[in-house]
């Protein structure tokens, strides 16, 4: 079974996922930490199942 050692993260990414944390923080300081955990563990997932998801067509997507 494929394993992902390291899962980089690029600045675009890193910002993009700290605006959106942000905007629901407006609303919801909870809501935004339960978001943000799910993304993360999400990720994290990616470590032990790095296929998991929906199979794209365009296989550019996929590096």
């Amino acid at each position: 079974m494929d394993k992902v050692e390291k899962i980089i993260w690029t600045e675009d990414g890193i910002g993009s996922f700290e605006e959106v944390v942000q905007y629901i923080s407006k609303d919801s300081v909870y809501y935004a930490g339960n978001f943000a955990k799910k993304i993360w563990l999400s990720i994290e997932r990616l470590k032990v199942f790095p296929y998991m998801g929906r199979v794209c067509l365009n296989t550019v997507t996929r590096i």
